[in-house]
């Protein structure tokens, strides 16, 4: 009996000694492009402007709140994260969402966010780029340029997304 305590020590000892598996490789291209688009805000931003839409349609059409109220906790702010990555990795590679995002870390770039949020809002004021903001960014004009073509290619693959999302909602009720 005590030989077998002994044994079955030994196992348990041996098992908890024995290395745990390797973590799971993170994808660095998409690492790269998610902590972009959070640096950023993009999928905030997203995020608010689905969320007015929604609302504006729950306001026109109160018979289908519920199936707005699911669509709106579906898509919640991992959502947008997830639904983004795989278009804004097409478009840059992970050097260049390293660079963008650490132009969005700098002064000038938290005054290019702000200036990407007054588009989405009209109440918000435009902020003031100097000389010297224009010449930082002018180093990044092509991923600002990307950025553009990105959003736009974006907003297919989000409506797509919004109306699978809807269905879904409307089927469980």
């Amino acid at each position: 009996m005590r030989k077998t305590l002994y044994l079955l020590a030994l196992v348990f000892l041996l098992g908890c000694a024995t290395p745990a598996p390797s973590p799971v490789v993170k994808d660095s291209h998409s690492y790269s492009v998610k902590n972009m688009i959070a640096t950023i805000g993009l999928d905030s931003m997203l995020r608010n402007q689905a969320n007015i839409n929604l609302e504006k349609v729950k306001k026109d059409k109160p018979s289908q709140a519920h199936i707005v109220d699911c669509a709106m906790r579906k898509m919640d702010k991992g959502f947008y994260l997830e639904l983004m990555t795989p278009v804004f990795k097409r478009y840059y590679s992970k050097e260049d969402a390293e660079k963008l995002t650490e132009l969005f870390t700098k002064p000038v770039g938290k005054k290019l966010k702000t200036y990407l949020l007054a588009h989405l809002d009209p109440n918000k004021e435009l902020p003031h780029f100097n000389k010297s903001d224009a010449k930082q960014i002018a180093k990044y004009q092509h991923l600002l340029d990307l950025l553009k073509e990105s959003i736009n290619d974006l907003k297919d693959v989000a409506k797509k997304e919004a109306t699978k999302v809807a269905e879904d909602c409307a089927r469980s009720q």
